[in-house]
């Protein structure tokens, strides 16, 4: 991987920040209500001139030119600002949630491609069979399937009707593992919390399943027509013909040469996923990063709704960054 490649990266990175931190901080502006008047409100003897007072402390009536030149000063210097609404640091805030919704990631990626890879490559091996057909049309159905819906529907089924699990959280209040890494199961395996343990995977259960079963339709598709591109390779006939195993020639050859287009879709599953999924946190009520950014977007706070989306984007496109880095692992003929 070439230095060019690395510096021309770190520029559009850079470019699209400050895009993103314009266009955030603009609109923002532009949405209808007062922050500090919410924040406030005007019960309990709270006067306008208190709002007013209120909003020269935070400095909301200078001119927008300086406000946006101060949010991004502070993003230079790491100073992403103070909430308005809990009056703490944006920073601590991205770092307490994120931890949340990373959990809930990694656990949905791997049920989504211990689900997706198995059916797609058995669907390619039975092409056009009527396991084929109905895999993909099952497949078809997942990715009609709005994932806000198919929440209500696991938690009405699970927690309404059945009363196997719970709805919403993370965890059971009292049953919080000690704090090591910020993901509730590694952090109640490594103390020892059995209970801790029992409760944090039970409150994270329908969310993977959900997010999980969302992107497996993707994942087997992706498989499945890679699989049946590189079947018809001359390389795989020969191998065939050569008494080697099917499955072994599928496994081995077939499968690994497919491996590029199923870490594109890794990649952008774990963006998606990482950049906050605001509908299914809010579903769940699952305390990571698409939770906050509704908060602050209902509370109209404006440094906590800008830092945040900024951190979302600039991870999704470090997560690009990576699969790019991993394509040229794969497949050394791929130079950046």
């Amino acid at each position: 991987m070439s230095v060019e490649f690395l510096v021309k990266r770190l520029v559009q990175l850079l470019v699209l920040a400050f895009v993103i931190a314009a266009t955030v901080f603009v609109l923002m502006r532009l949405t209808p209500g007062d922050p500090v008047a919410l924040m406030m409100g005007q019960d309990f003897g709270v006067t306008q001139a208190d709002i007013d007072r209120k909003r020269e402390a935070l400095g909301l009536d200078d001119p927008l030119l300086v406000q946006f030149g101060r949010f991004m000063g502070g993003l230079v210097t790491g100073d992403l600002g103070r909430s308005i609404v809990s009056d703490r640091p944006v920073r601590e805030l991205l770092l307490e949630r994120f931890p949340a919704t990373l959990e809930l990631t990694l656990v949905a990626m791997v049920l989504s491609f211990g689900i997706g890879v198995p059916v797609g490559v058995i669907a390619a091996v039975k092409h056009n069979s009527l396991f084929d057909r109905l895999i993909m049309g099952i497949n078809f159905l997942g990715l009609s399937t709005p994932s806000f819906w198919q929440g209500i529907m696991l938690i009405l089924l699970f927690s309404v009707t059945l009363g196997w699990l719970p709805s919403l959280g993370r965890t059971t209040y009292g049953f919080v593992p000690d704090h090591v890494t910020g993901l509730h199961v590694l952090d109640s395996l490594i103390t020892g919390n059995w209970e801790a343990l029992k409760y944090s995977v039970r409150h994270l259960v329908l969310p993977a399943i959900t997010a999980g079963t969302s992107y497996s339709a993707i994942v087997a598709r992706v498989v499945r027509s890679s699989l049946l591109e590189i079947m018809r390779q001359d390389y795989i006939r020969t191998g065939l013909s050569k008494g080697l195993p099917f499955w072994r020639v599928v496994r081995v050859h077939a499968l690994r040469n497919a491996l590029i287009p199923m870490v594109t879709v890794a990649g952008l599953e774990a963006g998606s996923l990482l950049s906050g999924s605001v509908v299914l946190e809010t579903v769940f009520s699952w305390p990571g990063l698409g939770r906050l950014l509704v908060d602050g977007i209902y509370a109209r706070d404006y440094a906590l709704v800008q830092s945040t989306v900024i951190a979302l984007c600039v991870m999704f496109v470090m997560l690009s960054f990576v699969v790019d880095v991993i394509y040229s692992l794969i497949d050394p003929r791929i130079k950046w």
